[in-house]
């Protein structure tokens, strides 16, 4: 979710992976393309990790959201011609507000941009309120300055630097300074703060980093809807007060990851949604208005949790065809048996549980503590979903039952561990082949498997 995250932030609106078949050796796994972090090759014999089913589930439910859907920046940015850029920030845009923005480069500037009605046009139908130009932009040539006027003359808003001269030698220096000139001289060249522009998203209270991505749709009943992508980006969860500038519409959280969507809290007010929101670590997820509201105010109970029971039985551990049991959920690397202290790959946990009964109105969530580094869960038979990062916790409310549940946890690592065991100097015949030695005997073992404790929550 990560990967897909900061890419849908970037405006990435559809993944596509590309896949390598190399099998140097028959009695090694090589995927040397992967260098240090390993991957799965065409015969499976890598394995150091699972089949990524449910990100591919995750991209899956998102792209058709995020790809399709027309963006929504109220500013273009002029891109300056001698110099290939392709991400920036804004400085002069104030730090406690959130806008959106879109580079535009001069051949786009001068064929693809139309003035229209105080806006600006792009032929793929985006709108834009502000034509903006940064430092970058003090060396521009004269037909750039000339279309710039044009847009000017039509009303279209201009913030930025003057630009000082033309980096070319064709253009005559006196036309562009007297240009330049009468360009800036005009009311609607400006300064930010004079453009009058509503915040998109402002962000309050959060300890961490969040970003957006805006969307406009067309809804069910036939009016406008907009869809906000945000993405908190830490390690570390994260409570914050979001406004949107939206209004008369119900905000809805859809989770990409799990397909499902529940209704928000929130408190509509001068034209603007205001939404509490918590993220955990690394958190993402769509937050939608489509279906209209006379509501100002709303606010949804939180639900309770509390801990049903722990799993402190000890659990079976089948490294391959070795067989271990673990009383205490450990790193496999504290263990003294060389095939689990350096094992790489994917080990399965099996546990029995005891439930007396099950609240069928009431939610249970499987926390499995802390996973290095992904971990499939199965309860009683049935998958219920692959967890990658913090918090690494499953519904389980379709699959578990009074009475015994079996439980099966397949957890799997990366081959840095299989790396340093097979440069060990007691080593004759080694599993893995890499082009250069990313790992020595001495390098620290990583920790894996399933560490701490496992419990069961129940809410309502």
């Amino acid at each position: 979710m990560i990967f897909k995250a900061i890419n849908c932030i970037h405006g990435v609106g559809r993944a596509v992976f590309y896949k390598t078949i190399a099998a140097l050796h028959s009695n090694v796994s090589s995927p040397i393309r992967f260098g240090q972090q390993g991957g799965m090759n065409h015969r499976q014999r890598a394995g150091c990790r699972t089949e990524p089913g449910d990100k591919q589930k995750t991209l899956g439910g998102g792209e058709p959201l995020f790809g399709k859907e027309d963006p929504i920046n109220q500013i273009i940015r002029v891109d300056n011609e001698h110099e290939l850029k392709v991400t920036g920030v804004l400085k002069d845009v104030p730090t406690n507000s959130s806008f959106e923005f879109d580079f535009v480069n001069s051949s786009a500037l001068l064929n693809a941009i139309q003035p229209q009605n105080g806006k600006l046009i792009a032929k793929s139908g985006n709108s834009y309120n502000v034509l903006m130009l940064d430092e970058s932009t003090k060396l521009m040539t004269l037909s750039v300055l000339k279309r710039i006027k044009t847009l000017v003359d039509a009303g279209i808003k201009v913030i930025g630097v003057k630009p000082e001269k033309s980096p070319s030698l064709a253009d005559n220096d006196a036309e562009f300074k007297k240009l330049a000139d009468e360009i800036w001289a005009k009311s609607n060249v400006t300064t930010f703060d004079k453009t009058n522009l509503k915040p998109d998203v402002m962000i309050s209270n959060a300890k961490n980093k969040i970003l957006f991505r805006h969307r406009e749709i067309n809804t069910p009943t036939g009016g406008m809807g907009a869809i906000y992508w945000l993405n908190n980006r830490s390690e570390n969860p994260t409570d914050a007060e979001v406004s949107f500038r939206v209004s008369g519409k119900v905000p809805e959280l859809w989770n990409a990851q799990t397909g499902k969507t529940e209704k928000l809290s929130y408190q509509i007010k001068d034209g603007r949604t205001i939404v509490p929101l918590k993220f955990d670590p690394w958190d993402a997820y769509f937050v939608v208005f489509k279906d209209k509201t006379t509501a100002s105010n709303v606010a949804i109970a939180p639900k309770k949790e509390t801990v049903l029971t722990q799993i402190s039985t000890p659990w079976k551990v089948s490294f391959n065809d070795k067989k271990v049991t673990f009383n205490v959920l450990t790193s496999w690397t504290d263990n003294t048996d060389a095939d689990v202290k350096y094992f790489s790959g994917t080990a399965t946990y099996e546990n029995m549980l005891k439930v007396a009964s099950v609240d069928k109105v009431a939610k249970y969530e499987i926390d499995l503590g802390d996973v290095k580094n992904i971990a499939e869960v199965i309860v009683n038979g049935k998958n219920v979903g692959t967890v990658w990062k913090k918090p690494f916790k499953l519904d389980i409310s379709g699959a578990i039952k009074a009475g015994q549940n079996n439980i099966q946890v397949k957890v799997t690592n990366t081959w840095v561990n299989r790396l340093i065991g097979d440069a060990q100097p007691d080593v004759k015949v080694k599993t893995t082949f890499t082009t250069m030695p990313f790992y020595r005997a001495n390098s620290p073992l990583l920790p894996s498997g399933m560490i701490g404790e496992v419990k069961i929550n129940v809410l309502k």
